[in-house]
């Protein structure tokens, strides 16, 4: 095979020879300019007519000469410096030529990777498009004035680049798919004005004829205007509310799936915000979109159909494994899942993929296997189109023809390349059999399932054996489903809706006769069917995707509280599609950069917005810690430090809104002449469980604000006020967004009681009051509070202060009696207002020797010894200052395990308790070695008989 290439080239090489006797010398010498003639009859035919130099090439391929030299400011002006619209076009096909050896060039003598190639294509096409829409906004403008918005700012026309162009994935001979829009409706600024919709249908005009129209020069890229509103019977141009309202009443799913990939190019920063948003809140749904499979599963019916009757087997775009399949795979999770994970809204084929492995939706084997295939078949794509710049992607038909790829492709025999071409599709045709299943449920569920799951749901059970169904009580089960099938909401379900429920309600039936406990399974699951009646789209999650009912079910029948969070909130249902990161705790970093991910998408004055992406976050990940939690795969320290990390980053982020909606309106405080940044000397000082580093599922978050500015400066914006005041509302703000109940709950119970003086005291305190508070007029049980106190978010500095003071505190000389007394009395207060009256039963943390015990005798222990030890200041929760007493010697080894080990039995037994939705009262037996423990030392430490 190798001497018939050689021999070809050596025969094409002569011909050209002739025509540029300077070329012999020099393409002896040079393997690149070999590939380069041997690749592209197109490039030769440029050189063999005078219309590139082979200097031009040469530059080319020794790299002194790049993309950005052709495409630069200069040949910009050259090219909007001429008047006519012939010698305009003209000049751009020339350029287009050289562009386009450039690319061949260096894509034929591998001087670029695939990506590259794919991006340096995509930048030329930006490059002309972006010419040709100013030079002819330029010409109209001389005719008919310049549009201007309301406001007086200059107009020019918005541009979509779709498909491989939005992606920057373009190939060689691509067409370029366009939307134009532009802002707003008007008339231009002159005596001759014309409407903007008239105005920008003629600039939109003047492209596709500058770039679309072949002339003796060529043409510069075939455009297609066809994904624009309402397709080919649609206007040229729309305006942005037109085309947001089209996308939003319009709008079909295939519409969806190619908006995934737009890009605004040749746009102001303004336009590309509003069409940026507009494209995003259409082509992904915040919520994980599982109606959309339908439509994706007819697009793929279409795929494979077209393959199987035009029989592409040579076209390596559009034949079976080819690249339109792969890029199906990656888009259609980018559709179905791009609202919930912004890393996927990238038009990018490569830009996604490695995002599905991160997000545990692909496993990265598949995924590199798939990019390299993806890469192999643009290559080759590449090779195709390289030989006469023509729109095609199959092989050709002669083995001479199919011998040069392989050859440029780097093969020494077509047969190795025919197998490794082979491979790839097999592999791509495989995975995208897999993505979405070819039948609808309904041709293949059924024969599945058992038809007795059918009868039930339809109650036609009179002469079934009821043993059959698995569950207990028949009749119970079967007035559950006649709530359900009697209820008007079914009347009023399309037949579309009544269809999936159908389908899903007797599998939803199955599946709980399955479970341990049918009866107590189905009672917990059951009311989820009420909930998403309306809401069909998860019948479809579950019914495509079967992992999902199995999760559901499995926690379920492990706990009440997890049914009963997917029964209020069904869009946690989309946490169960990944198992692996369901049941993967997250680090604290990776919380934060989640949650900041998440809100990116927001403008930051969307308040609601993001209150709601909060809510979310955090009851999403308050499911995964309680399936790790039922399911042994974190153990008790772990969840609490996860609990309270989700608090602390959100917390963080709260900080940080209400900070930009304050400093918004009435700007930032002053320190020292300068305006302050976001959270800079103000602090959040969590107590109790939140500082103490012990959250459980239903905790409240007791915090302080504290700020170190004087109170009396005012801050510098529109509407100026005092800090005191500043603080106060931020103060307030933060609670409105952590506490504030909306259709999808709140995210906290916030107390704030533990200020100085309490509810009677400031919202927030300056570091003064506070400090002068704590060291004169606080209570000991407010230095008993100190204890598990520390700052979770705002200023490091002024944490570092709040840190000192505490400690500062804590080591305060105290009289041991005096303090046992304080403690004991407090606690004797609580024992008579909360612990539990009946002796049979044992309340895990109010009673004599249950946790408030624990704590509380810590407490003392830390305020009566931290002036002889410091070290013991240095922690908040209890298991490391109980362990801290053996260091200093106040209990031995034997006594802080047994206290330690009580503690930590108490808290396990309260999450589970939570879980299953029981309240802290047990047997009075069931602890009671634990509760002697604690008692014990009680007596020793604190008990004043």
């Amino acid at each position: 095979m190798i001497t018939t290439m050689q021999t070809f080239d050596l025969a094409r090489s002569e011909k050209l020879a002739e025509q540029l006797p300077e070329l012999q010398h020099w393409q002896a010498s040079s393997p690149q300019l070999q590939l380069v003639l041997m690749g592209s009859d197109y490039v030769s035919g440029l050189l063999a007519a005078g219309r590139v130099e082979l200097s031009l090439l040469s530059a080319i391929l020794d790299e002194s000469l790049t993309l950005s030299e052709l495409c630069s400011e200069q040949a910009r002006a050259e090219l909007m410096a001429l008047s006519d619209e012939a010698e305009f076009n003209c000049a751009l096909r020339q350029l287009r030529q050289r562009t386009q050896t450039l690319l061949i060039a260096r894509d034929l003598a591998r001087l670029s990777n695939t990506q590259q190639t794919c991006r340096e294509i995509s930048e030329c096409a930006d490059f002309f498009i972006e010419i040709a829409r100013d030079w002819h906004q330029q010409q109209l403008s001389q005719q008919f004035g310049e549009a201007r918005s309301i406001s007086g700012e200059p107009l020019s026309l918005a541009i979509l680049a779709m498909g491989k162009l939005g992606g920057r994935e373009l190939n060689l001979s691509s067409d370029i798919d366009l939307v134009f829009c532009f802002r707003e409706a008007g008339y231009t600024q002159s005596e001759k004005q014309i409407d903007h919709q008239r105005y920008f249908t003629k600039i939109g005009q003047g492209i596709i004829r500058s770039l679309d129209q072949t002339t003796a020069e060529g043409f510069v890229y075939r455009v297609d205007m066809r994904l624009r509103p309402y397709g080919s019977s649609g206007a040229l141009v729309s305006n942005f509310d037109s085309f947001e309202q089209y996308l939003q009443s319009q709008g079909r799913p295939w519409e969806r799936y190619a908006m995934a990939k737009a890009r605004v190019i040749s746009s102001s920063a303004q336009d590309q915000q509003i069409l940026r948003q507009q494209l995003s809140s259409f082509a992904f749904r915040r919520y994980i979109d599982f109606s959309v499979i339908d439509s994706l599963r007819e697009i793929k019916s279409l795929i494979k159909s077209e393959n199987k009757r035009l029989n592409r087997v040579d076209n390596v775009k559009l034949g079976r494994g080819g690249i339109r399949e792969i890029e199906f795979i990656f888009q259609s999770f980018q559709v179905v899942r791009g609202g919930r994970e912004i890393r996927l809204q990238s038009p990018s084929l490569f830009a996604v993929a490695p995002q599905l492995v991160e997000l545990g939706l692909m496993d990265g084997e598949t995924v590199d296997a798939l990019l390299n295939a993806y890469c192999f078949l643009r290559d080759v794509e590449h090779r195709i189109q390289a030989w006469q710049d023509e729109q095609s992607q199959t092989l050709p038909g002669d083995e001479r023809g199919r011998g040069r790829i392989a050859w440029l492709m780097g093969f020494s025999e077509l047969s190795e390349f025919e197998t490794e071409l082979a491979r790839h599709r097999e592999l791509a045709s495989t995975v995208f059999s897999q993505t979405i299943t070819d039948e609808p449920r309904d041709q293949s569920s059924r024969f599945k399932l058992s038809p007795i799951w059918y009868s039930l749901w339809k109650m036609d059970i009179a002469e079934a054996d009821l043993d059959a169904f698995g569950y207990q009580s028949i009749q119970t089960v079967v007035e559950q489903i006649h709530a359900v099938r009697s209820s008007r909401v079914i009347e009023q379900l399309t037949p579309e809706s009544r269809q999936r429920l159908d389908e899903f309600a007797p599998r939803l039936l199955a599946a709980c006769a399955a479970a341990d406990k049918p009866d107590e399974t189905l009672e917990r699951t059951w009311p989820l069917l009420k909930s998403i009646i309306r809401r069909s789209a998860y019948m479809v999650m579950m019914l495509e995707h079967p992992q999902v009912m199995g999760e559901l079910i499995k926690l379920a029948a492990l706990s009440p509280w997890i049914a009963e969070q997917f029964v209020r909130h069904p869009a946690l249902l989309d946490e169960l599609m990944n198992a692996q990161r369901l049941y993967s705790p997250p680090t604290r970093e990776s919380l934060q950069s989640e949650i900041r991910e998440q809100l990116m998408r927001l403008n930051w004055d969307d308040l609601e917005g993001h209150m709601e992406v909060l809510r979310y976050y955090r009851r999403a990940h308050i499911l995964r810690v309680a399936a790790c939690e039922l399911t042994g795969r974190l153990p008790l320290t772990q969840v609490s430090d996860y609990l309270t990390w989700l608090a602390e980053v959100i917390l963080e982020q709260v900080v940080s809104i209400a900070w930009a909606q304050m400093t918004a309106k009435h700007g930032a405080p002053v320190v020292d002449g300068a305006e302050i940044l976001e959270g800079d000397h103000f602090c959040v000082l969590a107590y109790g469980k939140l500082g103490g580093i012990e959250l459980g599922y239903s905790s409240d978050l007791d915090i302080v604000f504290i700020h170190d500015t004087d109170a009396f400066s005012s801050t510098q914006g529109a509407k100026p006020i005092d800090h005191q005041t500043f603080f106060s509302r931020l103060g307030q703000r933060i609670i409105h967004i952590l506490a504030t109940e909306m259709p999808s709950g709140r995210l906290y119970e916030i107390d704030t009681r533990l200020r100085p003086s309490g509810n009677s005291g400031p919202l927030t305190s300056s570091y003064v009051a506070f400090e002068k508070y704590q060291l004169k007029s606080a209570w000991v049980w407010e230095h008993q509070a100190l204890v598990r106190a520390r700052p979770v978010a705002g200023s490091g500095a002024l944490a570092k202060k709040v840190n000192r003071l505490r400690h500062q505190i804590l080591g305060m000389n105290r009289d041991r009696a005096t303090l046992r007394s304080e403690v004991v009395g407090m606690r004797d207060k609580m024992k008579a207002h909360l612990s539990n009256k009946d002796p049979q039963l044992f309340h895990l943390k109010h009673d004599k020797g249950g946790m408030v015990d624990i704590e509380f005798m810590v407490q003392f222990l830390v305020l009566a010894y931290a002036q002889q030890h410091v070290e013991m200041a240095r922690y908040t929760d209890n298991i490391r200052l109980i362990e801290s007493f053996v260091v200093t010697g106040i209990l031995s080894e034997t006594q802080a395990e047994q206290l330690i080990s009580a503690y930590k039995a108490y808290r396990s037994a309260g999450h589970r308790l939570a879980l299953q939705q029981h309240s802290l009262q047990v047997s009075a037996q069931e602890f009671a070695a634990s509760r002697e423990v604690v008692t014990a030392l009680w007596q020793q430490y604190l008990d004043n008989e």
